[in-house]
């Protein structure tokens, strides 16, 4: 168990601190009457009610700093989603990727990424040209730049969970980690204080005014609102007092600023120094301390000690599963440009061993496959799909053959435009026809006619009309209503939900998934699908994103988990 450090628990203190200086000095410079106000009622308290007082503005101190700081991480976490937050701060991202760059050397060396991400945008460039002529360049380089920053932050949240559980760089880390919240925290309040000085200073001024006027001040300015010693002089001119106001405008907010320029460099310093540590410290650890994901050598020991439990570490996440005879094959969401070389495809043979398999025959390699199914009656074949289309691209389905260790691909399909989130897929024979049935991320189901060997063109999708399933109620928060599909040998469609609170590059959960029934496909009904009715709940998942199904009969399941951060699993599991 953590507990609140003493640095932690000082520096939230002091960030309260400075919001409430901060806000008395905003109220004694425009509304200095009210402040006096609010101090003589509290001077006339008695000893009870003043010691109340003082007490509720310590936890108030306290809550506050709670409450910026939490503010201030949330909108740093959202990697790109806030813009404001980007207008005063730089973006974590490209400051990771700029330290990644300084040390990607060391990285590859250490064997802690592939050699493809060192940074070779030539040789990969032309080899993307030779490949495809007309493919513009600029937009290639867009692609691969943000590829690379999608790297540095995936390398930087497994280095940086595994030094916070390394006793030796652990408390050097969260020193840091407590001066980057503190700067953070100060700056953020300090850009706000100076924004409100500046609304603040320009009201006042606007009803001030700039001309002369012979009317006595207090009907220009009332006294509740300005300055006590302004209000009761009507000597001065609206010139003289919009002069003085804006003196005392101009160094109220200037110190605000100040304070937020010195704040930022040390924010920017700080957070610059905690990733170089996390990326240098990463690259020297001795393998025996880096995460399974990460080690090198001989995958047999870890295959049979996988067979022996049913299931096994993945080095990468799955997106999807289907049974290929007695083998079971693995989509990978693996993202245009490739440059870790990843996999698109895996087998995981009965005894464990995980080997990629090699797509033959693919002209336009495959981009964020998130499900595979097996085609009735045609004997080793499968169908992939992708999630959808990608600033115009992608957006395909693709047949082929399996073979020991590859993948020919026969046939490519396109969805209609503007399709998106398709978590899942089936293949079902209907009325002597095939067709196909895609799950959305958000729950819909769509259906699609598809014939082999005809047209490759776009698949027409029609949407299901579908009741609700009865989910059990701790998923009415899931943001994936679908992410696979799996129809077992009676023909029970079976589906996977799950949560992913952080749905973004280097999210680290907390994941929870459930299997439950869908309904059943239906050979010669006018809809291929049934939706079952009634308690449908099968299997709760926690602490797992499940994205891969395998129903083979009504005695057992295989999962397959693409957990981000934390990579993926696989194992089989009985109802």
């Amino acid at each position: 168990m953590e507990y609140l450090s003493f640095e932690d628990f000082a520096t939230t203190v002091a960030v309260g601190i400075y919001v409430c200086v901060g806000a008395l000095l905003c109220l004694h410079t425009f509304c200095p009457r009210l402040l006096t106000q609010v101090a003589g009622s509290v001077a006339k308290l008695t000893t009870g009610p003043m010691t109340l007082l003082s007490i509720g503005a310590a936890v108030g101190l306290l809550v506050v700093g709670i409450f910026g700081e939490d503010i201030s991480n949330r909108l740093a976490d959202a990697d790109g989603q806030s813009k404001q937050y980007y207008w005063v701060f730089d973006s974590e991202k490209d400051m990771r990727d700029r330290t990644f760059r300084i040390l990607v050397e060391e990285l590859a060396s250490a064997r802690r990424l592939s050699p493809y991400a060192l940074g070779e945008h030539e040789s990969l460039l032309a080899q993307q040209l030779e490949a495809h002529p007309g493919k513009n360049l600029s937009r290639l380089s867009e692609e691969m730049e943000e590829a690379r920053k999608g790297l540095a932050s995936q390398i930087y949240y497994v280095a940086k969970n595994t030094l916070m559980n390394h006793d030796g760089y652990r408390g050097e880390l969260q020193q840091i980690q407590t001066r980057i919240d503190f700067s953070r925290s100060f700056a953020s309040y300090s850009a706000i204080f100076f924004l409100l000085a500046l609304v603040l200073g320009t009201i006042q001024l606007l009803r001030i005014g700039i001309t002369e006027s012979p009317k006595p001040f207090e009907h220009i300015c009332p006294r509740r609102w300005c300055f006590d010693w302004l209000a009761t002089n009507s000597r001065y001119s609206r010139g003289k007092i919009a002069r003085r106001v804006a003196t005392r405008w101009v160094v109220v907010a200037g110190v605000f600023g100040l304070l937020f320029l010195v704040t930022r460099i040390s924010f920017s310093a700080e957070e610059r120094e905690f990733n170089l540590r996390t990326y240098g410290y990463f690259a020297s650890l001795h393998v025996e301390e880096l995460p399974t994901i990460y080690k090198n050598g001989d995958s047999g020991d870890a295959a049979s000690e996988g067979a022996k439990h049913g299931g096994m570490l993945a080095e990468y996440g799955i997106s999807g599963l289907a049974l290929v005879g007695k083998d079971l094959l693995a989509v990978h969401d693996v993202k245009q440009p490739n440059l870790e070389r990843r996999p698109y495809v895996s087998k995981i043979s009965p005894d464990g061993t995980i080997k990629p398999m090699t797509l033959k025959n693919c002209t336009e390699l495959p981009s964020d496959l998130e499900a595979i199914c097996t085609i009735p009656e045609r004997k080793g074949e499968i169908l992939m799909a992708e999630s959808g289309y990608y600033k115009g691209m992608f957006g395909r389905v693709f047949r082929g053959k399996v073979d020991a260790d590859s993948i020919h691909i026969n046939e490519v399909w396109n969805y209609p435009p503007e399709t998106t989130d398709i978590e899942a897929l089936v293949c079902v024979k209907h009325r002597g026809a095939y067709q196909l049935l895609l799950g959305n991320r958000n729950g819909t189901i769509h259906v699609a006619d598809i014939e082999f060997g005809g047209d490759q063109g776009e698949l027409q999708l029609k949407h299901l009309p579908l009741k609700m399933v009865s989910l059990p109620p701790e998923t009415n928060d899931f943001n994936r209503k679908i992410t696979d599909f799996s129809i077992d040998r009676a023909g029970s469609l079976y589906a996977v939900a799950a949560n992913d609170p952080g749905d973004m590059h280097g999210s680290l959960g907390p994941f929870k998934s459930v299997v439950y029934q869908l309904g059943r496909i239906e050979q010669h009904d006018e809809n291929p699908l049934k939706i079952l009715e009634g308690d449908c709940l099968k299997w709760k998942v926690s602490g797992f994103k499940v994205e891969g199904l395998v129903v083979e009969d009504n005695k057992s399941i295989t999962i397959g988990t693409d957990d981000e951060g934390y990579g993926g699993v696989w194992r089989r599991l009985s109802w």
